[in-house]
């Protein structure tokens, strides 16, 4: 009996702890202004050559970006939780996390897979 009560009051607190977790929902609001890559990994390791790329994002629906190493603008769409970029070569970046401040984006470029952290930043 009181093994069973252990139990339930175990299980009770789990499903407390992980049921609270709500995921936030983005917002394509949530993705305009000036973002500049603070951090990044190429396939798992660190990536310096793209620290300090830029990505600007307009409530026009254009972005432009400089992550491949030349200047990129064109059109953008938002869906499910993914930035695709409609260029010539059309890039998907996969929104892992934003909060005010920061954004976490995932992108594979040429076969090469790039975990992004973005800083918000104040325009010029």
């Amino acid at each position: 009996m009181r093994l069973m009560l252990c139990v339930l009051v175990l299980s009770g607190m789990i499903v407390a702890l992980f049921g609270c977790t709500e995921e936030k929902e983005i917002a394509v609001d949530d993705l305009y202004g000036l973002w500049e890559v603070v951090y990044a990994e190429r396939n798992g390791h660190p990536a310096e050559t793209v620290k300090g790329a830029q990505f600007d994002v307009r409530e026009s629906g254009e972005m432009t970006t400089d992550i491949t190493g030349k200047e990129v603008v064109g059109d953008f769409s938002f869906e499910e939780g993914n930035i695709t970029h409609h260029t010539e070569t059309e890039f998907v970046y996969a929104v892992r996390d934003i909060q005010q401040d920061t954004m976490h984006l995932h992108v594979e470029i040429k076969g090469l897979e790039f975990m992004l952290e973005l800083a918000k930043q104040q325009k010029e």
